[in-house]
């Protein structure tokens, strides 16, 4: 830790100074670990003189705000651990595990050639949405409109 104070000859000095007129011959006060000049004089500096007990605490052990949040900074505090439920497992803690299935591409031409693939992908929602809105919302066109299930599903009658 530095000491950036005033010595204890200045504090004499600064001490006397104040008794004598209740005032420093200077507007700031250097903390004694950042060396920063922090302003006081007035109702501040009593304030402070009646918070450090004497005029030569003040000056010889005044710590700034600054400083002190510094030293926050470079020991912080360590949380506590959480307290769980009984039988409750921390998302942490749970192993991750592979799915074990298969993932199956289709075609479009497998999907329009077999109505039973078709259903299982069209029940429910359209596949192919950017042709049906392109097309006015109608299917016409579409390779997978003799087998879909779409309930929106729309043919153009001419």
């Amino acid at each position: 830790m530095n000491n950036f104070g005033p010595s204890q000859e200045e504090v004499a000095i600064l001490s006397a100074y104040y008794k004598a007129h209740h005032k420093l011959p200077m507007k700031h006060v250097m903390c004694t670990q950042s060396g920063r000049l922090i302003t006081m004089f007035g109702p501040n500096l009593h304030n402070r003189v009646n918070q450090y007990n004497t005029i030569e605490n003040l000056l010889s052990t005044f710590v700034c705000r600054a400083a002190k949040t510094e030293v926050k900074t470079l020991n912080p505090v360590v949380p506590k651990e959480k307290k769980h439920k009984k039988g409750w497992t921390p998302r942490d803690e749970i192993p991750y595990t592979e799915q074990e299935h298969p993932r199956t591409v289709y075609s479009m031409e497998e999907l329009a050639s077999s109505p039973k693939i078709c259903a299982e992908f069209t029940t429910g929602s359209c596949f192919r949405p950017d042709y049906y809105l392109d097309n006015n919302k109608r299917c016409n066109g579409c390779m997978l409109l003799d087998n879909c299930c779409s309930s929106n599903k729309r043919i153009k009658v001419s």
